[in-house]
């Protein structure tokens, strides 16, 4: 087995001062959730390394394959350890020794060193581990379900999204309250009502020539596909004018699969450079979703001046506020009165994109970059 690689791309006053760790090996591969999270963070943070008043003098990136260069921004540093094992056994293994010398490790996935080579801020994104369990396979829940608790419990801080969700991490992770920092995601400055020349492109490559509702997710029952997909039907049968429902994302239940007809047609996973044209080319956002931890395509689909059907939950509610039409629960019937009256309404629209676009000012990825180094700077400080 390789030993650990350090490729040094930082500048050379970079050889010392406090160091701050990212794991990063989301970013191989197919874009995540969590590879966006940790790229829209390092956007930010690259581009402040070089000012004095940037606390940290290097950013290293600790991964199992060296990452190339657009994923280092030019200036970060990548520590490597190849190896067999799986993420989760890589991460118990090999980065303690990778992360020894760092003054603080930011883990944006959940799952954290137990050994700990030195302060440690986790993320955790949700607690579907907790509130949905059955939506996880029995090996999964074993191994998963444990870790993010002791993950969260060792770590000097928590990172979540959503203030609805400290509660939960708080009562069943018995972790004090103090230890837990709610900070909202943002949209990509891609998502903009503007259109562009290859908007046209994305539309033919994705075979979309109608209007269309879309849906952008994971297509999961918690996300009441079967619903939504009943209830547009149901809304074309009571006349509703002739479009398209448009899902957009990874199909790993089969759910899209037993949909698709001359009226609802499955992208599955769609390259993330195609996702704004998308949104600014559906006629509604349908995100109708449980136990969520955020809800960023609210966000996008507000930031793309499109108006959003969502569920009234806490959580969403704490993310589209007064801008998303909601509904108390998600059934065929609910779905489809709800498509007829916004789709006969125009003025109703009109109103909920207006709202959307002035509430998706409120997130901002230098604002979530600033708050997360803060609590960084603050773990760091713990070291002694």
């Amino acid at each position: 087995m390789s030993e650990p690689r350090d490729l040094a791309r930082a500048p050379a006053r970079a050889a010392g001062g406090r160091a701050l760790g990212i794991l990063a090996q989301r970013l191989h591969g197919r874009v995540t959730g969590v590879a966006r999270y940790i790229g829209n963070l390092l956007d930010v943070w690259a581009a402040q390394l070089s000012s004095p008043s940037f606390p940290f003098a290097r950013i290293v990136l600790l991964s199992r394959e060296p990452l190339d260069g657009a994923a280092l921004r030019g200036s970060l540093e990548n520590r490597w350890q190849t190896s067999m094992l799986s993420d989760a056994a890589w991460e118990q293994v090999h980065v303690p020794r990778l992360a020894g010398d760092l003054d603080v490790l930011f883990c944006p996935s959940y799952t954290a060193p137990l050994r700990r080579p030195c302060p440690m801020v986790v993320a955790t994104l949700d607690m579907l581990q907790v509130t949905r369990p059955a939506d996880f396979p029995r090996a999964a829940r074993l191994l998963r379900g444990p870790l993010y608790r002791w993950s969260a419990q060792r770590a000097d801080a928590i990172v979540t999204l959503a203030e609805a969700t400290v509660p939960a991490i708080v009562e069943h992770y018995r972790v004090d309250r103090t230890r837990v920092h709610a900070i909202p995601l943002a949209a990509d400055p891609r998502f903009t009502p503007v259109a562009e020349a290859s908007d046209a492109a994305t539309m033919a490559r994705h075979r979309l020539d109608a209007p269309f509702v879309l849906f952008v997710g994971k297509l999961t029952r918690r996300r009441h596909i079967p619903e939504l997909v009943a209830g547009f039907n149901r809304a074309v049968e009571r006349g509703f004018p002739s479009r398209l429902l448009v899902l957009a994302g990874p199909d790993g239940h089969g759910l899209g699969a037993a949909a698709v007809s001359d009226r609802v047609q499955v992208l599955g996973h769609v390259p993330d450079d195609d996702l704004p044209a998308l949104y600014r080319r559906a006629e509604l956002v349908a995100y109708l979703s449980e136990d969520e931890g955020f809800g960023l395509p609210i966000v996008e689909a507000m930031r793309s001046g499109t108006p959003v059907l969502t569920l009234d939950r806490p959580v969403l509610r704490e993310v589209a506020g007064s801008a998303a039409h909601y509904l108390t629960e998600a059934t065929p019937d609910s779905i489809a009165d709800a498509l007829v009256l916004l789709f006969g309404s125009a003025e109703r629209r009109n109103t909920l994109k207006a709202a959307g676009l002035e509430r998706a000012a409120h997130f901002d990825w230098h604002r979530t970059a600033a708050q997360t180094l803060d609590v960084l700077v603050h773990a760091a400080g713990s070291r002694t």
